[in-house]
């Protein structure tokens, strides 16, 4: 049976160990990134990884298509002369964001990730040749991605030139910072703009500053809606922690003067999802491949 590396973004983690488990129940051996942390060993052991594999499966999206480090692995194994099995899954890939190395071969069409589908790439593992020895000289490895790269895509041509938007690990990094920077700086922030001391920042609800607590985490509930993460634990996350800003948000605390309450017990517990899904995204270790 067959090695195979499986080249995939992070952002398509649960389709990807889908597909690993399909392709290991033939019987073949698997590898790919899951496991591994950021820094130059990661990089490292995924190029040793592609020299040692018999097949490469590119896993085709949008996020793919746009990941240095994914187009990285697929130049990587092109130059070693590694078969290539091309399997496209999603649905919103534009003709222009295929691969260059990639539009010479059949891509398969997994975008459905029913039987058929397994069908399907299972045949194409079964019929394709193992790679040939490798070259000698080996090709020079390419450098590992730096974690606040950016990739600029042409999405549009204006009178001045194409119009690029940028697309990469600056984004994530950014998002992690903005919702750090919100979220910790919040009791500076409202102790400057209140004339009242408070024994807790919760208490902010019952002072002239309630519109901009308030609105603050509303918004910040809308940017971690909206934040995908690097896995399919981390979108959950994201998720669970912009409930918990509504939460906290609408349910407010009840004065310093008077008994707990529900709602004062829903805002608390709100509260420590809230700080603790936000210490875990800019302090929890996060891969630096997207």
């Amino acid at each position: 049976m067959c090695k195979i590396f499986i080249s995939y973004s992070s952002s398509n983690e649960v389709i990807a160990k889908t597909i690993s488990i399909d392709i290991k129940g033939l019987g073949n051996t698997v590898w790919f990134d899951e496991d591994l942390a950021g820094g130059e060993a990661w990089w490292s052991k995924i190029l040793d990884e592609i020299r040692k594999c018999d097949i490469f499966i590119f896993l085709l999206s949008s996020e793919s298509s746009k990941s240095k480090a994914c187009l990285l692995e697929l130049e990587y194994s092109t130059k070693l002369g590694k078969t290539q099995i091309p399997v496209q899954i999603s649905g919103d890939v534009k003709d222009g964001e295929i691969p260059t190395a990639l539009r010479r071969l059949q891509i398969l069409d997994h975008i459905k990730s029913d039987r058929a589908a397994a069908i399907r790439l299972a045949k194409a593992i079964n019929l394709a040749q193992p790679s040939k020895p490798l070259p000698d000289p080996l090709p020079s490895p390419p450098e590992a991605p730096d974690p606040n790269s950016i990739i600029e895509e042409p999405v549009a041509e204006s009178s001045t030139g194409p119009v690029t938007i940028v697309k990469g690990m600056a984004t994530h990094s950014g998002v992690r910072l903005t919702i750090g920077l919100i979220v910790f700086s919040l009791p500076i922030v409202v102790s400057l703009i209140t004339s009242v001391q408070l024994s807790s920042i919760s208490g902010t609800y019952h002072t002239e500053a309630r519109d901009f607590y308030v609105g603050l985490h509303l918004g910040l509930a809308v940017l971690l809606f909206f934040y995908k993460g690097h896995s399919q634990t981390e979108y959950i996350a994201s998720k669970v922690g912009s409930i918990s800003a509504v939460l906290m948000g609408i349910f407010p605390v009840a004065c310093e003067t008077c008994e707990p309450d529900i709602i004062s017990i829903v805002h608390y517990g709100a509260t420590v999802m809230l700080f603790s899904i936000s210490a875990y995204f800019c302090f929890g270790p996060f891969r630096f491949k997207i």
